[in-house]
């Protein structure tokens, strides 16, 4: 049990490194159509008097084309789009679906909206925490098999959702008279572009020049962290953990790809194309594996013993040898919240500061890992 159990997590790991304030009435909608610069899931169009929001790619595999518009509250509803939700502004509650909901609205100084979520016990935030267990936040179950009496007593303006390949309920709740926002920020493939989404996020809360000013910020510093550790000396990099015989390594256009290369690292299968996680045996991983630098994301594990006791064979990398295994469970809450599940989509500017003290300690000697953490 307790091997096939850290197994099973260490696969959920790797497979998912591949939501306050009433919106200020001066951070109304622009003028203009805001850029989206490295997005490439979500549009914004503003129109005069409303703004329409476009989820082109909700999950994989799906050609779905999801609209919203949003609208002042007691204006006039726009007339003449069809198969859209119609949202009036300013929203003032919201369920989550996904701890990665808390983390956007964080974001924006919007947590306090959150009166509804599933999967409260995995919820990082202190003071979510505390909202949940004075019952002013409503648990709404797992997001499988949700509790719509409680969602519907809840009463939230939208219903913050995602999806891995189904419509995640969001035929119920409309058929219930909830209005469902699909975020697919997961399915961005890139640090920056997932974090972009507060951008979407922000024309729903009024809060545009907020999302713009903080997010502008974070990416030049992301810029400036990428110049560094350019033209260094690559370490070798691989992730993850076996299960089953089997070993599931993200793809070399991943999102986990692109945040070692980012850093300044090697990833092992950097060439192999495509988004998702490619399927090996343990054999092959470590026949290329067995001489690497660096070994990151193994899953729930916190020691190295830990990962002896899984299987024996993992000893006998060299990165395990040599101690240079990190592992993103440096902030995790008493009930099993992981953080980088959480506030790391809108901090990618400081994954990018731990994957660089990891492969290059001397480059940025002043920071100490805050997502991570090596494993001893």
């Amino acid at each position: 049990m307790h091997k096939a159990f850290h197994s099973l997590i260490g696969l959920f790991f790797i497979l998912m490194l591949s939501c306050c304030q009433t919106p200020s009435a001066n951070q109304g909608t622009p003028n203009s159509n805001p850029e989206i610069q490295f997005a490439k899931n979500f549009t914004i169009e503003n129109k005069k008097g409303y703004s329409v929001l476009t989820v082109k790619n909700p999950w994989k595999g799906s050609n779905q084309i999801f609209k919203y518009v949003v609208h002042p509250r007691g204006a006039p509803v726009p007339t003449g789009l069809k198969n859209a939700v119609f949202i009036p502004t300013p929203i003032k509650s919201v369920a989550c679906l996904s701890t990665t909901h808390v983390g956007l609205l964080n974001f924006l100084d919007a947590g306090d909206l959150i009166t509804a979520m599933s999967g409260t016990a995995y919820v990082y935030d202190e003071k979510i925490r505390q909202r949940i267990q004075s019952n002013e936040i409503t648990e709404l179950g797992n997001s499988e098999n949700l509790n719509f009496e409680k969602l519907i007593e809840a009463a939230p303006d939208v219903v913050f959702t995602y999806s891995l390949g189904t419509d995640n309920n969001m035929a119920k709740m409309k058929e219930l008279g909830i209005k469902p926002v699909i975020l697919a920020e997961y399915m961005d493939h890139s640090p920056l572009a997932r974090a972009e989404w507060v951008k979407f996020l922000a024309v729903l809360l009024g809060k545009q020049q907020l999302a713009n000013q903080k997010f502008d910020k974070i990416a030049t510093e992301y810029h400036q962290l990428e110049a560094k550790v350019k033209n260094l000396k690559q370490p070798s990099v691989f992730t993850g953990m076996g299960y089953e015989g089997n070993w599931y390594v993200p793809g070399g256009e991943s999102y986990v790809a692109q945040n070692i290369k980012d850093a300044g690292g090697n990833y092992l299968w950097k060439d192999q194309k495509g988004h998702s996680s490619i399927m090996l045996d343990f054999e092959a991983v470590f026949d290329k594996a067995k001489e690497t630098d660096v070994w990151i994301n193994v899953g729930i594990v916190n020691n190295k013993e830990d990962i002896s006791k899984i299987d024996e064979r993992y000893a006998k990398f060299n990165a395990y040898q040599s101690g240079r295994i990190f592992n993103g469970n440096a902030r995790v809450s008493q009930g099993g919240g992981y953080d980088i599940y959480e506030s790391a989509v809108v901090h990618p500017h400081i994954v990018l500061k731990d994957m660089i003290k990891i492969f290059h300690p001397n480059t940025i000697p002043d920071h100490k890992l805050y997502y991570y953490q090596q494993l001893k």
